[in-house]
């Protein structure tokens, strides 16, 4: 077996380790204890139109717990424009900072001799991906440790001072989410701030009080995950920076009631949805809906930066109890 050939067994497997927690952020995991996928793996649904040719949602309805948002009475809508980004001098700044060699054969790869970190601009998308896989060699950490945010705070926007891309951005509203784990385990969970020994900042070129996100994508612009020493597990850049103008206009938005009977009716747009075995079927979904939030969208059809209400929702068939996971977007002012 030849060195290229090792080298590229080990990217696919460094690809194959990342894991998505809730947030979508991946995670990487340890590649012994990474379970095999399943043949029958749920099908990734990226709009409505993608679902099932000729297929109606026989139902929409609320939860019994379904949460709404404070809704204010409104909201400022931005001209914008999305500027895309050329990446490489940025990774060729962190390759640098971190001693991460190129590859010699693959474009726009970098990586340490014992392939603990890699960085790369993947191909299509033009993102960069910086990544700590877990080894045997990885320094460990208790899963026990108690992290210190401010510290931790510090530590991510430093790190975003030193490159020209990314300097100057806004820590998002919310934008900090906390995880329990294990270097050893290929889990990340959930947790409280008092029990999290991991911590993502989502960060935005954009100030608002509100997440930004473009179009229907769930990533921000820059998300780092940090462990309590301060080592980024994980670093995500988009290739794809929204750019708003000063001068907004406000907008009113819908009242609640007028949320309400839209949601009821179905009007909005499908984004995601993870449904096993639905393609091909005929048999109806029904749509039980979770929570509502609002978060700025960018239209590119309108080159407007604009406030959504992003919907949580469960599916489900009408022949099964099972149910999945589904997002849906609607647009929260009315002229839009």
């Amino acid at each position: 077996m030849g060195p290229a050939l090792i080298v590229l067994i080990v990217l696919a497997l460094s690809v194959a380790n990342l894991i998505k927690s809730p947030s979508g952020l991946p995670i990487v995991s340890n590649p012994s204890l990474t379970p095999t996928p399943t043949p029958k793996a749920p099908l990734i649904i990226r709009s409505k139109t993608s679902i099932i040719k000729n297929q109606e949602f026989s139902t929409f309805s609320l939860s019994q717990n379904f949460v709404y948002p404070e809704i204010p009475v409104s909201l400022p809508v931005f001209n914008s424009r999305l500027e895309t980004l050329d990446l490489r001098n940025t990774a060729k700044e962190i390759a640098a900072l971190y001693k991460l060699s190129p590859h010699p054969k693959i474009e726009n790869y970098w990586t340490n001799e014992k392939n603990t970190l890699l960085l790369n601009l993947e191909k299509g998308s033009n993102n960069l991906l910086l990544i700590r896989n877990m080894t045997a060699d990885t320094k460990p950490w208790s899963s026990s440790t108690q992290i210190n945010l401010s510290r931790l705070t510090d530590m991510a926007q430093s790190f975003l001072q030193q490159f020209p891309l990314t300097q100057n951005l806004e820590l998002e509203t919310d934008g900090i989410s906390f995880y329990s784990s294990d270097p050893t385990s290929y889990e990340y969970v959930p947790t409280t701030s008092q029990k999290a020994n991991l911590v993502q900042f989502n960060f935005s070129p954009v100030k608002l009080t509100y997440k930004t996100r473009i179009e229907s994508q769930s990533f921000p612009f820059v998300s780092l995950l940090l462990n309590p020493d301060g080592e980024i597990l994980k670093l995500q850049i988009l290739s794809q920076k929204i750019t708003a103008d000063s001068n907004p206009t406000n907008y009113p938005l819908l009242t609640r009631q007028e949320l309400t009977d839209k949601l009821l009716a179905g009007d909005m747009e499908m984004i995601s949805a993870s449904v096993p075995d639905l393609v091909g079927s005929k048999t109806k979904a029904g749509v039980v809906l979770l929570s509502v939030d609002i978060e700025y969208r960018f239209n590119q059809n309108k080159l407007l930066l604009a406030p959504y209400f992003v919907v949580k929702a469960n599916l489900y068939l009408d022949n099964q109890t099972e149910t999945s996971p589904a997002t849906f977007l609607l647009p929260a002012i009315t002229k839009l």
